[in-house]
């Protein structure tokens, strides 16, 4: 998907060495495509900063959405959904008040915003 829809390539991939991305075929599938293997150590949040810091903006908003509409615990999933969606929805200053949605589309930014 990268390849052909942005005409780049992965360099690396770095996981926090949790164990979802440690089977051999993954593994041997990225090395036959020249991508380096990084892994961060096992429970040192720091080094995976970002991802851990979208996982806690993620979770907030969704309990946050959740507890509001007095859900069953068995919607959970759909709260987590929507907060995704929510998120990528809303224009970030670092992505030139342009949402994520619209810049990983390729969409222009609508001159109306809500």
């Amino acid at each position: 998907m990268v390849k052909n829809q942005f005409n780049t390539n992965i360099v690396e991939w770095m996981s926090d060495a949790g164990g979802e991305y440690k089977s051999k075929a993954f593994l041997d599938m990225l090395g036959n495509e020249g991508i380096k293997v990084s892994q961060s150590i096992p429970y040192v949040h720091q080094q995976n900063g970002r991802a851990e810091r979208l996982i806690r903006t993620l979770t907030e908003k969704a309990k946050t959405m959740w507890f509001q509409a007095c859900l069953p615990p068995s919607w959970w999933e759909f709260s987590l959904d929507h907060a995704v969606h929510v998120y990528n929805r809303t224009p970030m200053r670092h992505l030139e008040w342009r949402t994520p949605h619209e810049w990983f589309t390729g969409e222009r930014p609508s001159t109306e915003r809500l």
